[in-house]
């Protein structure tokens, strides 16, 4: 792995190994990139992955304080934090189990 590492493209949650080759555009946005496999995080990365669910959740509650009439004009941001958080949860699990192991 170290061989290759220059190939790695580090990201602020974790690894993509396809470097220049990767079709994603926002690999900013970590919900995009775990289904892909050639995306790794390591334990390293858990508060990375921590702080971007308490964002979500934080930003989704304040989308739920808005009037009711002016919440479907931010309904793709919603489920890009939706998306995003659902991503935080099944990495951080993975990433927790990986911490207890080692």
């Amino acid at each position: 792995m170290a061989k290759h590492s220059s190939n790695f493209r580090r990201l602020s949650h974790g690894y993509c190994t396809k470097w220049t080759s990767c079709k994603v555009r926002n690999a900013a946005d970590p919900s995009y990139c775990i289904n892909c496999d050639s995306y790794l995080a390591k334990p390293k990365y858990l508060p990375n992955w921590l702080v971007i669910k308490k964002r979500c959740e934080q930003q989704l509650a304040v989308f739920e304080q808005f009037p009711p009439e002016i919440q479907p004009g931010f309904s793709s941001f919603q489920g890009a934090l939706i998306d995003n958080l659902h991503a935080s949860n099944n990495i951080i699990e993975q990433l927790e189990i990986n911490v207890k192991e080692a």
